[in-house]
């Protein structure tokens, strides 16, 4: 791997956050009317072998989905934090690298400055 093989654009990469974060909150607010709708559904299914049915197939797996969900927009929430700490975390990481190698290439040239 050469030297310019990696790069990040970084503020292309911190972009992205306010967009996981919009994500987040429209999937967290479609979430919440799904627990509302599925909600509805319980108590008001026939007793019935059709209503029976339903209940025991339909209302188990969208409950499961509402978990899923739920994990989906947690998941989406953490990304947005998390690719803010990863764009600054890789920042900071450029700059401490690049005063190492000013540094180094100081010491390479005797002490002498390039300005």
């Amino acid at each position: 791997m050469s030297g310019n093989d990696f790069q990040i654009e970084l503020e292309e990469f911190r972009k992205h956050v306010p967009r996981f974060e919009e994500l987040s909150k429209e999937l967290e607010t479609e979430v919440r009317q799904l627990v509302s709708d599925v909600g509805a559904l319980f108590g008001k299914v026939g007793d019935d072998d059709l209503g029976t049915a339903f209940s025991d197939n339909y209302l188990p797996m969208a409950q499961k989905a509402v978990e899923e969900f739920g994990k989906v927009v947690k998941n989406l929430s953490g990304l947005s934090t998390n690719t803010a700490t990863v764009a600054n975390s890789l920042e900071s990481v450029d700059e401490s690298l690049s005063e190492a190698l000013t540094k180094m290439k100081s010491v390479m040239d005797g002490g002498r400055s390039n300005r």
